[in-house]
């Protein structure tokens, strides 16, 4: 667990701690500096609630698939990554840098080597059909959400707007009843329920 003394501004230090699972940092959306260096993680996962976060030390754990790198792409703000140590570096010698830097955009460092503008561009080369498709479904999966977004946005607004005019419906009748002068009371009692009915299907429609 994340413990206060492991945690200061929007660093965290989880390094030698024996974690096999990443999980309980979810929260912590400010982070901008994690290590989990020299752990058990075989897996990552856990981290794409963390969209500020720009240096990422997984070092020294248990790290076997390349593929699993590609989780990364979730967090954009990476700049500076570590995971020098895990197994993927050395069952996939030829392959890991390029494959890093062609999947992760913009890093700036990768195991404590800066990364140059030929690298990136060489290796995205090398990746260029899966890149491609990758980039694709992204940009399918994003549109989705952005109409997902803005439906919701759009149903919060209708809702709010049916409550106004639920509001001043209530506000004519009572007008209504003054001015007639006659079963003001009943008529009161009649518009107050529904209005405090309606108010509470739009409040249950916007949770």
């Amino acid at each position: 667990s994340l413990r206060r003394s492991q945690c200061r501004d929007a660093r965290a230090d989880l390094s030698f701690n024996n974690i096999e699972k990443i999980e309980g940092l979810a929260t912590l959306t400010k982070l901008t500096d994690l290590s989990l260096f020299n752990n058990l993680i075989s897996e990552l996962e856990g981290l794409e609630t963390l969209q500020e976060l720009s240096a990422l030390s997984v070092g020294n754990n248990q790290l076997a698939a390349l593929e699993g790198i590609m989780y990364l792409r979730q967090i954009p703000s990476i700049r500076i990554l570590n995971l020098a140590g895990n197994p993927v570096c050395e069952t996939h010698k030829e392959d890991y840098r390029p494959y890093v830097l062609a999947h992760i955009k913009d890093l700036r460092y990768l195991d404590y080597r800066l990364v140059d503008a030929g690298s990136v561009q060489g290796s995205r080369d090398r990746y260029q059909d899966a890149i491609l498709e990758i980039e694709e479904g992204e940009a399918v999966v994003q549109k989705k959400k952005d109409k997902e977004a803005k439906d919701a946005e759009h149903a919060k607004f209708n809702a709010a707007a049916n409550l106004s005019g639920v509001e001043e419906l209530f506000d004519t009748m009572i007008a209504e009843g003054l001015r007639d002068g006659v079963g003001l009371e009943k008529e009161e009692h009649t518009a107050a329920y529904h209005v405090a009915h309606a108010k509470r299907m739009l409040a249950e429609m916007n949770a």
